[in-house]
Order: structure tokens, then C-alpha cells, then sequence
């Protein structure tokens, strides 16, 4: 068994509470029963699904009644009234107020392949396959997740061999192009060059799911190296415990969790033959985490930040309810599915992390790493990637390089994953802004977020991550005038803002600014050090908002043991004290993972010449410190 394949930190043979854990698919049954059992509750007959952050009922647009009937129909098996009724009230709905096509067709192909092999009256099933032509497919939408769950309705739906076969090899085909050569799913652009694109990794675990599921009805060998690729990346995306994702939009969503504990069961890693692989690990240590994301009135939260009245952390798409149902419905199909038949891919059950060592995992293309050394993994981004929401009223941070979006140490998570956040509320607090940092010019607002020289080494368990570039322009133009808006209308009614994003490829810089950050990550003394270095290389004065911008959870800042601040202007070094003193600034983070903070130093004028910032951590242990990179910057 390879390295990989065994538990990586922590002792994954109890639960939370202390006792021996229970078999993971007696744990999956419990869990979806329950959660089930707690949405059923939440049915308002004739009307629909009582959301309550909502205080509403949840958005017919969505997928949220589509999901839950599918749960019931095999919960409480398909002669039941409960599913048929809550899907009937749903489907009353004026066709133009229901969207999500190929979620809600996907989804009704799963429940009517259940009704299928069922004795079920041929009205019911008349219900699903009048209801079909309401979710007609698209040939491309704006995200690639989209586009690839439409092309696996379209494989489910293949009336000949031959018709599957062609539909599965432009399956494949859409595969090759949006996956980096290390698996990496990449959302957006759908046509990205050189692997370089957007790879969050929640949408990764759901190009995990349908790729899976492609795999468990068509039989093609093709098929067998893409699953492989895209579940070693899953490597990536996990801190050794409870956690996976935390990099893009949808951070660490209860949706993307769903995906993934899917995608695993229907490979059979629940089987409990798996227990010394990792897979079996990442989804009894996803129960473990979301047993504690559970609302005091039965429902999941849809991030590690449990808030039982509002939104922490939610990207404005997220709706509780439906992401609850999503859980429900495709994890009660997977389960049902893995115990009453065989993949079609008979390779399917046979797959498993192939990673030789774990200590260091990359992939270069997507600008992301896993280290692990001792009790510290982090998860680090490296180049930067584009965001896929490029607004002139909101900065998104989820997707900047010279970023450790999750570091966890002894257990401890230390570092929260960036944010969104309106460009009003950052410069009215630059501490928001986390670990980038950012400059203000006359022309807009500029952030270190991409890089084009990236230099990585590990050695003595210590690894180090060099990163140079130039400032990019955060905010898009705003919308002016009469032709601007239409055009801005055109796209985004029948373009899907297509146009509109093509835009974050293309963002200026500012080019008298030449900048280095350096990481460094020390696991046997609990040590992270970041350093930026500014070389101004104009005639006039940039103003960087955020010096030694860093952003900690509280866990991280209660047992710090030592944490330095130096800066060096004009060749003149300064030491800065711990938190406390009023030079500091703070600011709470609306993150994904509860009590997170940024931290940061009043604005400073960076004049022609070269400037520098450190900040050193330091949790455990005396020994010497962190050497930055190139030190003679820093004294």
C-alpha cells in the first residue's frame, strides 16, 4: 500500500467523542437518514421546502426539491406519496421560474433509472418523463461544470451503444481540456491555455463525481487515467484529518463535500476492506467535521463557520436548503447504487491514491501544493489563478498566489482560507485583505495575486516558496454609459457573461513594481515566516495599503508563541511587537472557517527603491529562526 493510502495525521480509529468509530457505511446510512428525516420536516404540503435562513420558502429555480425527492423515493421507497407530491407541487411551477437544467435533469434521470428498476405504477413514472422536456441542455455554459454535467445527461440518456460511445468521447474530449496534466479540474476559462485557468476545489470534486458517474454507466477504458489523475489531485485538497478544499469559490461548501463522499462511495471506499486507505479516512473524517456542522435544528451548515441566522462565508448562490438536499439525494443515490449493482467500469473499485510520498504534492499548472512534515500540513497557492467573478464592486482574494489558504499544526487549523469582499470595505479596512498585498494608484486598486517566476524547495523539513510579479488590477471598469450597458445586458442574458469574463484574463498591471514574496514553512519548530519584498522601480511613491498583511484563525493567535513584525525602508529595519499595540490593524474575516482575522499595518507611501516586510510565526519550540529568502534584504 502506497504512502498516501495511510492515515496522515491524527488517530483515525475514533470518532470525536472518544469511541471506537462505527463501520463507515453503517455511519453513511445513519447520516443520510437523519439528514433526510430533517429536511422531510421542512415540507410545507402544496407549497414546498421551508428554508430557514431563508425565512422562505427554498427557490424553486434551484435543485433543492429535485434532490429531496430523489432522497425520499428511496428512503421511503417509490410507492411512497411524500416524494411524488413534493415533486408535482415543484413541477407546477411556471416552466421560465425553474433553472439549474442539468442539475435538475441529472437528477431526474438518477430518479427515474430508481424508478425503473422498481415495480412503480407507470403514472408516477409518467411524472419524470413529462417533466423532462422542462430541462432542456445547452451546448456551453459559463462554468465548465455546467457544460460537463449536461454532456453526462446526454451519455445517461443515449437511446444505442454507438450514440453513448460518441457522446462519451466528447466527454473525454471536454475532460482533456479542462484538466491540468496533474488532474486538476479547471472551471474556467472553457478554453484555457496552457492549463492555466480557475481549479476551485469544490468544483473539482464535482467534475470527480460526474466523471464517476460517466464511469458507472458506460464502460470506457479512456475514462480509467482521468479518474485516476483527478482522485491523486483530491490529495491536494486535504488536510490529513477533516477538511478538503478551502482554495476558489464555493470554499470549503457543504456542496463540494457532497461530491466528493459521492464520488468515494461509488469508487467503494467505504467498504470497510479500505480502512488503511486514505479514502476511506477523507470520508469518515468529512462525517466527523460535518456531525459538527450540524444546526441545532437538524440541518448542515453549509461551511466549517456555523451560523445558525446568517450567511458566513456563502458565495450568492448558496442557498441552505438546497445544498442540504443536494447532500441528501446524491449520497442516498450513491449508497443505494454501490450496494445494488455493479459499475459498468469494472476498474472503478479498484482505484486508489497512487502518490509515492506525501510530503510534497504540486501541481504547477493549477499553482497549488500540499507539504506535509511531522504534525503540519499546509496547502499553499502559488501562482495565482483568475477569478471567475472579475466585479467592479467586489475583490476576490480565493484565488490570489503567495497564499497558505490552510495550515494546520497539531491539530490546529491556523490559517483561514481569503475571501470576497466589497472594494468599499476593503478600503475602508485593508486588514481584509489576508496575506495580499495591496497598492492604490490613481488609476484603481492593485493586488500581488499572480506571479510569473515561481521557485520551490524543500529541504531538512523546511519548505520554501519564492514568488515574483507585478501588482494586477483588482476591479474591473465599471459599466458606462448607454452601448456598455446593453452590451453588459446581451451577455449576460444570452452569453451567460461570458464576455464579461474573459476580462479577469486580461487585467493590468502596474509595471514600475517589481515584487517578491517568500514563504517558509518550518514543521519541526512550528514556524512560517512571509516575506515581501518591493522594488519601486518609477520615479514616483506607491501606497500599499496593507504592510505585513497576514491573516490567522483565533486558535492561532491563542497559543502563539512568538510573532515578529519587521520592516525595512530605506535600508532602515524596524521591529514591530506582537499583537496588542494600536499600530496594528484587525479586521474579521467573513470566512468559510469560523473566528478568522486579518491583520495588517497602517498604509505606507513605498517610494523609489527597495522596501521589504516580514512577518515570523512562531508556535512551538526555541530553535533558531526561519532564514527569509535572500536575507540580506532583511536584518
Amino acid at each position: 500500500m502506497d504512502e498516501l493510502s495511510q492515515p496522515v495525521i491524527g488517530d483515525h480509529s475514533k470518532n470525536f467523542s472518544g469511541l471506537p468509530s462505527q463501520p463507515c457505511s453503517r455511519r453513511l446510512d445513519k447520516f443520510t437518514d437523519q439528514i433526510t428525516l430533517n429536511l422531510a420536516a421542512f415540507i410545507r404540503p402544496g407549497s414546498g421546502v421551508w428554508d430557514p435562513i431563508r425565512q422562505d420558502l427554498m427557490p424553486n429555480s434551484h435543485y433543492g426539491q429535485s434532490s429531496l425527492a430523489l432522497a425520499l423515493a428511496l428512503k421511503n421507497g417509490t410507492e411512497s406519496t411524500t416524494w411524488t407530491d413534493l415533486l408535482e407541487s415543484w413541477l407546477s411551477t411556471p416552466p421560465e421560474a425553474i433553472r439549474h437544467e442539468p442539475f435538475n435533469r441529472l437528477l431526474l434521470l438518477l430518479l427515474r433509472n430508481t424508478l425503473d428498476q422498481s415495480d412503480t405504477h407507470a403514472a408516477t413514472k409518467l411524472i419524470i418523463n413529462s417533466a423532462m422536456p422542462r430541462f432542456p441542455l445547452r451546448g456551453h455554459y459559463s462554468s465548465n461544470n455546467w457544460t460537463l454535467l449536461a454532456a453526462l445527461c446526454r451519455i445517461l440518456e443515449a437511446t444505442s451503444d454507438r450514440e453513448r460511445i460518441q457522446r462519451g468521447k466528447k466527454f473525454i474530449e471536454l475532460l482533456d481540456r479542462w484538466t491540468t496534466p496533474s488532474g486538476g479540474f479547471i472551471d474556467y476559462p472553457s478554453k484555457p491555455k496552457n492549463s492555466w485557468g480557475a481549479t476551485p476545489m469544490a468544483y473539482h470534486h464535482k467534475a470527480l463525481f460526474v466523471a464517476v458517474l460517466a464511469a458507472w454507466h458506460m464502460d470506457f477504458p479512456a475514462l480509467k487515467s482521468k479518474i485516476q489523475k483527478m482522485l491523486d489531485w483530491v490529495a491536494l485538497t486535504w488536510d490529513g484529518a477533516t477538511h478538503v478544499g478551502g482554495f476558489g469559490r464555493s470554499t470549503h461548501a457543504l456542496y463540494g463535500d457532497a461530491c466528493l463522499l459521492a464520488s468515494l462511495l461509488l469508487m467503494g471506499f467505504s467498504d470497510e476492506r479500505q480502512r488503511h486507505n486514505s479514502g476511506y479516512h477523507i470520508i469518515t473524517g468529512i462525517l466527523d467535521r460535518l456531525d459538527r456542522q450540524t444546526r441545532v435544528d437538524g440541518l448542515i451548515s453549509l461551511n466549517p463557520n456555523i451560523a445558525e441566522d446568517k450567511e458566513a462565508g456563502w458565495d450568492n448562490y448558496m442557498e441552505l436548503g438546497v445544498y442540504n438536499a443536494w447532500l441528501a439525494g446524491i449520497l442516498t443515490w450513491a449508497q443505494h447504487t454501490n450496494s445494488s449493482a455493479e459499475p459498468a467500469s469494472n476498474w472503478l473499485h479498484h482505484l486508489s491514491f497512487s502518490h509515492s510520498q506525501t510530503h510534497l504534492i504540486e501541481d504547477t499548472d493549477a499553482g497549488l501544493l500540499r507539504f506535509e512534515s511531522r504534525e503540519m500540513v499546509a496547502l499553499v497557492s502559488t501562482r495565482g489563478q483568475p477569478p471567475q467573478r472579475f466585479s467592479s464592486t467586489e475583490v476576490e482574494f480565493r484565488y490570489a498566489g503567495g497564499v497558505p489558504f490552510h495550515l494546520v499544526l497539531g491539530g490546529q487549523c491556523l490559517c483561514p482560507p481569503p475571501t470576497r469582499t466589497t472594494a468599499d470595505a476593503l478600503l475602508r479596512n485593508p486588514a481584509l485583505a489576508g496575506w495580499t498585498p495591496i497598492f492604490q494608484t490613481s488609476t484603481g486598486i492593485y493586488g500581488l495575486t499572480d506571479f510569473d517566476t515561481v521557485e520551490i524547495s524543500e529541504k531538512n523539513e523546511v519548505l520554501s516558496v519564492h514568488l515574483s510579479g507585478y501588482p494586477v488590477c483588482l476591479l474591473r471598469q465599471p459599466v458606462i454609459g448607454l452601448a456598455q450597458r446593453v452590451l453588459a445586458a446581451l451577455d449576460w442574458r444570452l452569453l451567460n457573461g461570458i464576455y464579461g469574463q474573459k476580462k479577469a484574463l486580461s487585467r493590468n498591471h502596474i509595471q514600475d513594481l517589481r515584487c517578491t514574496i517568500s514563504l517558509n514553512f518550518a514543521s519541526k519548530y512550528g514556524k512560517l515566516s512571509h516575506e515581501l519584498r518591493i522594488d519601486n522601480r518609477g520615479k514616483e511613491p506607491f501606497m500599499l495599503l496593507n504592510p505585513a498583511g497576514h491573516a490567522l484563525m483565533t486558535a492561532a493567535t491563542a497559543f502563539t508563541k512568538k510573532l515578529e513584525i519587521i520592516s525595512k525602508i530605506q535600508g532602515v529595519p524596524r521591529r514591530i511587537h506582537p499583537y496588542g499595540l494600536d499600530e496594528i490593524r484587525t479586521a474579521q474575516l467573513d470566512s468559510s472557517m469560523p473566528t478568522a482575522s486579518g491583520f495588517c499595518l497602517p498604509p505606507q507611501a513605498i517610494d523609489p527603491g527597495k522596501t521589504a516586510f516580514l512577518v515570523r510565526h512562531e508556535w512551538v519550540g526555541n530553535d533558531p529562526e526561519i532564514q527569509p529568502h535572500n536575507s540580506s534584504v532583511i536584518t
